[in-house]
């Protein structure tokens, strides 16, 4: 899952101490639209937000909104303080309706959310949530159209670079694509949600197991198991390495986390969508990727703490620092939760990193309009809550796969998140994207 972390300090009483929630007669006009039943269109506004498919515009309570005529596509709520309005990244549906105020809009993971006083403000904090004022002319999570996945003559993917990798004695990119199984990998999802895979519980040794079993079976690897503190306990990751041929000090990490959580945690927490899904998908990857050693090496990690707190991948990252290995990190790549869908006949995928590097969403494109043209394709720059934000707060370059209807998952930590309700087919579109990308940042691609 993307974690929600305990703030200890109400972020309300830090960003606004005499809040104004609903104004005093001298608020604004929020309006939102909804750009997938409206279109883009032509607004008057001070400063707006674009999330999805939905556009979030501010004007002053004396604009004539009135005169537009899209106003009958338009919600608008009045007497509105901007300054009351909060941002809240990675939020389940079933958690979005129980915040005390407005949730104005909820999709892609994100709520923009109107407390109803400083207390309620304090409350959702408290309970783990982090939110943020919402920020003008900020793009949330942008939406791609079909021409925006990379589908030009500057594509890598379509540059003849089969014929190249065979020149150079490696497997063409289209043979790895080739490779993703989406039968073995709902295999696989079921055997991880067979065990309890709760950090701190006795199950997820056994898991940790199987894992280790199936990476013996396939060449090129080196499998170690990386030991961190876990709040009385132990946690650990796994770690599989495939060195490189001729830039061995040149890395790139494909990571998700193993372990699972549940409202029941000592009945059961098989964790199908989230982790299973991603869990398995790495194990796709591993198989396909290590058929042949790349340039660059390879490493594949399976985190576990991540839902007490990303605290596995926050040790990776850390200890990549500590060892003055951080340059060598090219991409760390993380998949959570890759395996639902609402509709069977939409399959939609969000990538998600910071600006920093958000020149990564290029070959991602690139690779979906190549190898997975059925995957719709979103980005963000808002990175938080899951193994990729430890790389990008230590500085390397990291990015998130997660499919689009997370949030909306009826089984989220529920002991009933099993793998019948997962669908094959947006894990294996997410996959085959995945592993295009990968093998060309190991250095398959000339």
């Amino acid at each position: 899952m993307k974690v929600l972390l305990l703030l200890l300090v109400a972020v309300w009483s830090l960003v606004h101490a005499s809040p104004s929630f609903h104004g005093d007669g001298d608020g604004g006009v929020l309006g939102i639209v909804s750009v997938a039943h409206r279109g883009w269109v032509s607004l008057h506004s001070l400063w707006h937000v674009e999330l999805g498919s939905s556009l979030i515009f501010y004007n002053h309570a004396d604009n004539n909104h009135n005169n537009d005529t899209t106003t009958m596509d338009i919600s608008y709520h009045y007497n509105i303080d901007p300054a009351t309005i909060f941002i809240l990244p990675r939020i389940h549906k079933d958690d979005a309706v129980m915040l005390e105020g407005t949730v104005l809009v909820h999709d892609w993971g994100y709520a923009i959310f109107i407390p109803s006083n400083e207390q309620a403000a304090q409350h959702a904090s408290m309970r783990g949530y982090k939110f943020s004022p919402i920020k003008k002319e900020t793009i949330l999570v942008s939406l791609l159209s079909s021409s925006d996945n990379g589908d030009d003559k500057n594509n890598i993917f379509k540059n003849g670079n089969d014929h190249v990798a065979l020149e150079l004695g490696l497997p063409p990119i289209s043979k790895l694509v080739a490779m993703i199984d989406q039968t073995q990998w709902f295999a696989d999802v079921s055997k991880l949600a067979s065990y309890n895979r709760y950090s701190l519980g006795s199950g997820i040794s056994s898991a940790r197991s199987w894992i280790e079993q199936e990476l013996a079976l396939l060449p090129n690897l080196t499998v170690t198991i990386q030991e961190f503190p876990l709040r009385t306990s132990l946690g650990y990751n796994i770690i599989a390495t495939m060195k490189g041929t001729t830039l061995p000090d040149e890395w790139v990490i494909m990571g998700a986390h193993y372990d699972s959580t549940s409202q029941s945690t000592s009945t059961a927490a098989p964790g199908a969508e989230d982790n299973g899904s991603g869990s398995a998908g790495l194990l796709q990857l591993a198989r396909a990727l290590s058929i042949e050693q790349a340039p660059r090496t390879a490493i594949f990690i399976w985190f576990s703490g991540e839902e007490q707190g990303l605290i596995g991948s926050i040790y990776n990252a850390k200890q990549i620092v500590a060892n003055g290995d951080k340059a060598k990190v090219k991409l760390m790549h993380n998949m959570d939760m890759i395996g639902y869908t609402q509709n069977a006949n939409t399959l939609r995928c969000l990538l998600e990193t910071n600006s920093q590097w958000q020149n990564l969403f290029t070959t991602y494109r690139q690779a979906a309009a190549t190898y997975a043209p059925n995957l719709l394709l979103a980005t963000s720059t808002n990175a938080w809550g899951s193994d990729h934000e430890p790389y990008l707060k230590e500085g390397m370059p990291a990015l998130l796969t997660i499919d689009y209807d997370w949030d909306k998952y009826p089984h989220y930590h529920r002991t009933t998140d099993l793998p019948q309700y997962l669908n094959q087919n947006i894990a294996a579109a997410i996959l085959r994207m995945n592993v295009a990308t990968l093998a060309a940042a190991l250095g398959y691609v000339q």
